[in-house]
Order: C-alpha cells, then structure tokens, then sequence
C-alpha cells in the first residue's frame, strides 16, 4: 500500500509540472502581432500618403513627443499654422502625445531668386496619434539651407521630381 501511494503522488506531481509547464508556455507566449504605437499608426500613415498622392522612399525616421499646450513658439506655430493650410486641425491635439514619422519623397521645393532657381530635396512628416493621422507636412531634408523649410502639403512650388 505504501508502494502504491509513493506512485500515485509521483504521478500527480509530474502531471501537476506538465499543467504548470503548458500554462507557463501559453502566457509567456510571443504575440504574433507587434504592438508598438509605431507599427500600429503604419497603416492609417501609408494609408493617408496613398491617398494624397505621395510616393515615400527609405526607412522612416519617428520620434514620439508631447506636443505643447499651446502651440504658438516658433517652431509648432508654424507648423499649425501649415497643418491649417493642408486642411488638418493640429490644435485639437495641443498637449497631447503624438508620434511623428517622416520619410524621404520624390518631391523638391523649387525657390526662385534673381540669382537663378534652386531645388530643395524633401521629406514629408506625419503626426500621428492614437492611430488617426493629426497632420501631415512637408519640410526639406537635412543639410538643406532654407529657412524654415517647412511647407503645406498643398503648397505651389513643391513638385514631383
């Protein structure tokens, strides 16, 4: 009887190690799907540059960052001042964590002087957040000397190359 009772407890203990080990396993299991903001706001960012008609090349470039609270510095009031001519509304984010995406475009923004006409390579930057495209610009690359280089999407003199 002793006997018996050693090989049912040893039993139950490797059938209590085998329930732990299939459990263990199911919740340390990788998800198949990346959850990173990042890869989340991909599609609604290729989605919104499809339908504006802008061809991206290149890895992108994102940083996530609080945009401030009011949006009048140099640099974000410029640039709400852009979303507005491109028919976003950047305001309604002002305080808000975004993530900003910017590729490399085909595109240049053609500036003329009486010295001749110059060509500025660009990029276009996207605002995204909580997955839903707040804005989309464009600005010239880095290196580039124009000053500041931040334009609509609609803005005349930027041209497919």
């Amino acid at each position: 009887m002793i006997k018996n009772k050693k090989l049912v407890y040893g039993i139950l203990i490797v059938v209590i190690l085998v329930i732990g080990g299939v459990g263990l396993f199911i919740l340390n299991k990788p998800s198949t799907t990346p959850t990173t903001p990042e890869t989340e706001s991909k599609d609604a960012i290729l989605s919104e540059l499809e339908r504006l008609n802008i061809e991206i090349f290149g890895q992108p470039k994102q940083i996530q960052l609080q945009l401030p609270v009011t949006l009048s510095d140099a640099n974000w009031g410029l640039k709400k001042i852009i979303c507005e001519k491109g028919g976003y509304n950047l305001t309604k984010y002002a305080g808000e964590d975004v993530l900003l995406t910017s590729y490399n475009i085909n595109e240049v923004y053609k500036h003329t002087t009486r010295f001749g006409t110059e060509e500025f390579p660009l990029r276009v930057s996207v605002i995204t957040v909580d997955n839903k495209v707040a804005c989309v610009y464009k600005t010239v690359r880095e290196g580039a000397d124009l000053t500041p280089g931040v334009f609509s999407i609609k803005d005349p003199f930027v041209i497919k190359k």
